[in-house]
């Protein structure tokens, strides 16, 4: 939001207000005015387009999200599939020896968890390189020449919050898999090649 007020000897300075919530920014802009009584504006009264590019990045970015979500599942299960299809024989002499069906389920899913716990540590890890190197990068001639490029917020938070996706991602792809190794006939299981 911009806020205009006119000096005594008229001449005019300018005022800008940056936002946390650019949502907020119309209502900032009335509130301003309100207060003081000056012309006060807002960024959506320039451009229409960029407000509504603006909302509705939110939608675009949940589908992308929603998209590489079922990607990476999809990756997951179908990987645990062809683990678990390779040790079929394991599996029917297992539940051969008295292995009860529910422990070939903890068993498939422990192993699931255990892969995708260091995984998902070298993921963030990884992450975290790229957004350091992103920060590096300049904006343009005149940033580069200022220093001043991208910042990006890291906290311990997101690496948790990274952690615990992983790990539930995995746990969720890995359910299908478990379940199928579960309900193997140990006799089909073990003439398997």
């Amino acid at each position: 939001s911009a806020f205009l007020p006119t000096l005594k000897d008229g001449a005019s300075c300018r005022i800008e207000v940056k936002l946390a919530d650019y949502t907020r920014a119309p209502a900032m802009a009335k509130k301003l005015y309100d207060i003081s009584r000056y012309e006060a504006t807002n960024w959506q009264d320039f451009s229409r387009e960029i407000a509504r590019f603006v909302g509705n990045q939110g939608v675009t970015n949940i589908l992308f999200y929603m998209f590489i979500l079922l990607i990476s599942a999809f990756v997951i299960a179908n990987t645990t599939i062809m683990v678990v299809s390779k040790r079929r024989r394991e599996i029917g002499i297992l539940m051969a020896m008295g292995a009860k069906r529910r422990s070939i389920l903890m068993i498939s899913l422990l192993e699931n968890m255990l892969i995708s716990l260091p995984t998902g540590v070298l993921g963030a890890v990884l992450g975290y390189a790229a957004a350091q190197a992103i920060t590096l990068l300049p904006l343009n001639a005149t940033s580069a020449a200022a220093g001043d490029g991208i910042s990006i917020a890291v906290r311990p938070e997101y690496f948790v919050i990274a952690l615990a996706f992983a790990l539930s991602l995995n746990f969720v792809s890995g359910l299908y898999p478990a379940y199928s190794a579960a309900r193997l006939d140990p006799v089909e299981a073990i003439g398997s090649e």
